[in-house]
């Protein structure tokens, strides 16, 4: 089963309905399950705030889940990130950014935790990448 985006498409949150994407699934994941999202919210030096949640759904902690090996196309940025645990049966939720200088190139990274090493990406879709205008 593959990491990436899952092939059936976006899952909604009932809180917001904004759109949440599987990064990690949980039976690849040796038992973290990664989704991700686009909270909307604003913006600093064109890069594009998202959402990840970690979800672990074993009986055991997940510690140490970090981003390795990045790899990064047309200048595209990346805010790395350290979690140091996940509790059992427990979710947590960070915020990073990438700034995909205008290009639809993925972030492609490598997610590292007590569980092991799982390659992963986040491709924006395209209304991700608009800013808003105001017009007077």
């Amino acid at each position: 089963m593959s990491v990436d985006q899952a092939s059936s498409g976006p899952n909604y949150s009932l809180d917001n309905m904004r759109a949440t994407h599987e990064l990690l699934h949980r039976m690849s994941g040796g038992g973290l399950a990664v989704d991700y999202s686009f909270p909307r919210s604003a913006a600093t030096s064109g890069a594009v705030p998202i959402s990840l949640i970690f979800n672990n759904t074993t009986d055991q902690p997940i510690t140490d889940v970090k981003v390795d090996d990045i790899d990064l196309k047309g200048g595209v940025e990346f805010s790395g990130f350290d979690l140091p645990l996940v509790s059992p049966g427990q979710s947590s939720q960070i915020g990073i950014s990438i700034n995909f200088k205008d290009t639809l190139q993925p972030a492609k990274f490598t997610l590292c935790c007590s569980k092991g090493r799982f390659p992963c990406k986040i491709q924006p879709p395209v209304g991700e990448l608009l800013s808003p205008f105001v017009v007077m």
